[in-house]
C-alpha cells in the first residue's frame, strides 16, 4: 500500500497498517480541535495535537497549527469545523494521498466522525449530511455494517452524556478493521462518458453555462449545481486515460465558469501519476469523498441544500453509469458501483422519484450496457427537463 519503505517497516514494527495510521491522525486532530474549539483549553488540546503530530510525523503528514481561541462557545464551534473540515484535508492531502488511494477517505471519515456532535449543533440537516458522508466513506473502506449500526448509535446518543463514550467505540471499531486489506478499484467504462451530455452543452465538451437561466436572466442554480456534478465527474475521469486527458483538462477549465457563476471555486483536479488504479481511485474520491464533499457545502451554504445535493446526484450517477458492470460480482465489488449512495442524494435534491425512481430496478435486473445507458440519459434528460420548468 505505502510507497516508502521506511514507513512500511515502521508500520510493520508498530503492528499497524497506514489507513489505521491515518485512522489515528484523524480522530486526534478532531479530539484536539472539539477540546479547543469548545473550552479553549489551550493545554488539554495542546497535547491531543501532540499526539496527532507523532502519528503525522511518522506517516509524512504533520497537521497544521490550531486555530486561535474564540471569543465564545458558538464562534469556537465554527473555527474548529473550518479546520477540520477545511484547512486540515488540504493541508494533509498531497501527503495522505502518497501512502494509498484510499486513504484520504479514511482521513475525512476519522475527521467527520469527531465532530458529529458540533456540527449537529448547526442543525439537523447539516447532522444528516455529515452522518451520510461518514457512512458513505465507510463503505468504500470496506468496514463491516456492524459500524454502520453503531453509527446509528451514535447519532442518536447526540446531546446525550454518553455520546463521546460511544464516539469513541465507533472510532476502536473501524480502527480494527482497518488493518485489514482494503477494497480494489475496478476498471471503468470510459465508453460510459460518450454520448450523454446535455443539449445545453456544445461541441468539443465545452458547456453553455449562459444556457442555464432562468426567465429573468438570473442563474439558475438548480441546473448549474447538477451540470456541474455531472460534468465535473466527466472532466476528473476522462483524465484517466491518456487519450482523454486533454479533453478531460479542456472540460475543467471550461467549469471554471460555472464555478464562478455558483460563486465558487473548484479544487484543482487530483494529479495524474500514470498508474490506472491509482488515478482511478482519486478521480472517485475527489469527487465523492474528498473535494466534492467541499464543493457541495459550499453550494449548500450559498444556494441550499438542494443544490449540494444535485451536485452530489450528478457526480454519483456518472461514477455509477462508469463502474456499472452487468456480470460484475455479487454485491458489487466497488461499494460506488450501487445504488445507494445515489439515492441518498438524489433524496435530497427534490426531484421527484417518478423521474429517478426506475434506477432503483437497475441492481435486480441487471439490464445490459446498452439498456443501461439508455437509462441512465434519459433520467439525466428527465432532470434536466424538470430543474428546466421549476422556478
Amino acid at each position: 500500500m505505502t510507497r516508502d519503505p521506511a514507513l512500511a517497516a515502521k508500520t510493520q514494527q508498530l503492528g499497524m497498517s497506514t489507513r489505521q495510521l491515518v485512522w489515528r491522525l484523524g480522530q486526534f486532530i478532531s479530539c484536539a480541535a472539539l477540546t479547543h474549539g469548545r473550552s479553549g483549553d489551550a493545554g488539554l488540546s495542546k497535547n491531543m495535537l501532540e499526539n496527532a503530530a507523532m502519528v503525522g510525523e511518522a506517516l509524512g503528514a504533520v497537521p497544521p497549527p490550531l486555530f486561535p481561541p474564540a471569543a465564545d462557545a458558538v464562534q469556537g464551534a465554527r473555527a474548529a469545523l473550518d479546520y477540520v473540515l477545511r484547512t486540515v484535508p488540504e493541508a494533509l492531502a498531497t501527503a495522505v494521498d502518497t501512502l494509498g488511494s484510499d486513504h484520504r477517505i479514511v482521513l475525512n471519515c476519522s475527521l467527520r466522525l469527531g465532530l458529529l456532535e458540533l456540527i449537529a449543533a448547526l442543525g439537523p440537516g447539516e447532522l444528516q449530511a455529515a452522518e451520510q458522508a461518514v457512512r458513505e466513506a465507510a463503505r468504500s473502506l470496506g468496514l463491516p455494517e456492524s459500524f454502520q449500526q453503531r453509527l446509528s448509535g451514535v447519532v442518536e446518543r447526540i446531546g446525550m452524556s454518553d455520546a463521546a463514550k460511544h464516539i469513541t467505540e465507533t472510532y476502536r471499531e473501524a480502527y480494527s478493521w482497518l488493518g485489514r486489506e482494503p477494497i480494489r478499484t475496478p476498471q471503468v467504462r470510459l465508453d460510459a462518458l460518450e454520448s450523454t451530455a446535455p443539449a445545453v452543452f456544445l461541441a468539443q465538451g465545452r458547456p453553455k453555462t449562459s444556457a442555464l437561466r432562468a426567465a429573468d436572466g438570473a442563474a439558475d442554480t438548480r441546473l448549474l449545481s447538477w451540470t456541474l456534478g455531472t460534468e465535473l465527474a466527466t472532466a476528473a475521469i476522462s483524465r484517466v486515460s491518456p487519450d482523454r486527458r486533454q479533453r478531460g483538462d479542456e472540460l475543467f477549465r471550461e467549469l471554471g465558469e460555472t464555478g464562478a457563476q455558483l460563486s465558487i471555486t473548484l479544487p484543482p483536479l487530483p494529479a495524474i501519476v500514470g498508474n490506472y488504479g491509482h488515478d482511478t481511485s482519486q478521480a472517485i474520491n475527489y469527487l465523492v469523498f474528498g473535494e466534492g464533499t467541499t464543493i457541495a457545502e459550499q453550494l449548500e451554504r450559498r444556494h441550499g441544500a438542494d443544490r449540494g445535493a444535485l451536485f452530489e446526484a450528478g457526480a454519483k450517477l456518472r461514477v455509477w453509469m462508469i463502474l456499472y458492470d452487468p456480470n460484475g460480482p455479487e454485491p458489487a465489488s466497488h461499494p460506488l458501483a450501487t445504488i445507494e449512495p445515489l439515492v441518498a442524494s438524489l433524496l435530497r435534491t427534490r426531484v421527484p422519484s417518478r423521474i429517478w425512481g426506475p434506477l432503483l430496478a437497475m441492481e435486480v435486473a441487471r439490464p445490459s450496457l446498452a439498456d443501461f445507458d439508455a437509462l441512465c440519459h434519459n433520467v439525466r434528460q428527465e432532470v434536466l427537463s424538470y430543474l428546466g420548468t421549476r422556478r
